[in-house]
């Protein structure tokens, strides 16, 4: 099966294969590295949000789930290049995925509701309520975007205080998410999970690091083991200058040893090499090449990615 996904996704011109979490232990061996890493934030909405910047004042608003992918569909689509890993949604993923009616994970859960703050757009947030019979309920965030840290402060400070509700749920978030510098008490706001999203597989090496944009310029030898692909396998130097790379088969000498799996874990930005070379899963003959690659490897924002498929 394996070995039919590589033939045609590499017949296709097609250099990456994604898939959601899954099993590492499984996907691993085949060279899928952690494309995306997400956070599940927990808040207590007992009390107030407690905030060191002050929140965007302009009115919110709810949105009919059946308004929302006509607005919420190009808002999206202008923003999620900002972040890696984020995917293209049609109108009807909007449909069947973001706005059906009843979560399919969990009965009890409201159906969805979203608010949107900005005219035109600036922010908006995707979520369910659940009831905890007598007890006060919960508030669970399928998704919030949001052009500034303002905008995301008036959100979250809405969610927050939402009647009879005592618990702000939201899962996947960036590693980097705001939320968690500007609230003004950590206690308040938990980081109580961090799972794997998105999980890449280089099927073309090369192609792929041309393709992808780079934050610097890199001159670096990878000697590349690929067990499944054996095109990707071997000596290659990878040369980016002002925004291009280049990447041809070389005799020189490498400047650093890895696997297409590792490859795959650092190409989003996600993991660092330096990282893993502390594990022992990278292994760098020239002094201060796993840095440089970083460097080059960087994105402004931590990948990530909230659709699960």
């Amino acid at each position: 099966m394996m070995a039919e996904l590589y033939r045609g996704f590499g017949a296709a011109g097609t250099p990456l294969a994604c898939l959601w979490a899954s099993e590492d232990a499984v996907y691993g061996r085949y060279g899928f590295g952690t494309g995306t890493r997400g956070l599940t934030v927990e808040i207590n909405s007992s009390r107030p949000l407690a905030l060191r910047i002050a929140p965007d004042e302009r009115p919110l608003r709810l949105v009919d789930p059946a308004d929302a992918p006509a607005l919420l569909g190009p808002y999206y689509e202008r923003t999620r290049a900002v972040r890696a890993g984020r995917m293209a949604r049609t109108e009807r993923w909007w449909r069947e995925e973001w706005m059906v009616e009843k979560d399919p994970d969990d009965d009890d859960m409201s159906p969805p509701r979203i608010v949107a703050l900005g005219e035109p757009l600036a922010g908006y947030v995707i979520y369910r309520t659940k009831s905890d019979g007598h007890s006060p309920g919960s508030v669970h965030i399928g998704e919030l975007e949001a052009d500034t840290p303002a905008v995301a402060a008036a959100l979250w400070r809405y969610l927050a205080g939402i009647d009879l509700s005592h618990k702000v749920t939201a899962w996947a978030r960036p590693l980097d998410d705001p939320l968690l510098h500007f609230c003004a008490d950590r206690d308040q706001v938990r980081v109580t999970g961090e799972e794997t999203g998105l999980r890449v597989r280089l099927v073309d090496v090369g192609a792929a690091l041309r393709a992808r944009s780079w934050a610097a310029d890199v001159d670096v030898v990878l000697d590349v083991r690929d067990a499944y692909v054996p095109a990707n396998a071997g000596r290659h130097r990878l040369s980016v200058r002002q925004g291009t790379a280049t990447y041809e088969p070389t005799d020189a000498p490498a400047d650093l040893d890895l696997d297409v799996r590792e490859l795959g874990s650092g190409y989003l930005g996600t993991i660092p090499l330096r990282e893993l070379a502390h594990a022992g899963l990278v292994t760098g003959h020239t002094p201060g090449a796993a840095d440089r690659f970083d460097v080059a490897l960087r994105t402004d924002l931590a990948p990530y990615t909230a659709d699960e498929f």
